[in-house]
């Protein structure tokens, strides 16, 4: 972690992460299908390869290509 991150790798965020896709993906599924924003989802890195030269060139945002 960055120096002066409060959030540190314990065994409660490893729980956490280990049960996010049963535990809190499907509210974020949930809330995701509810808004406007355009939503891609990708599951392997196959499908990002094609995703990224696929998709039309996009403009950074705050300084982030």
């Amino acid at each position: 972690m960055v120096k002066g991150c409060p959030e540190k790798i314990d065994m409660k965020f490893a729980r956490w992460i280990w049960r996010y896709p049963k535990d809190a993906r499907p509210g974020v599924l949930n809330i995701l299908q509810k808004t406007k924003a355009d939503v891609v989802l990708l599951k392997t890195s196959d499908e990002v390869e094609r995703w990224l030269v696929s998709s039309p060139q996009r403009t950074s945002i705050g300084g982030i290509p």
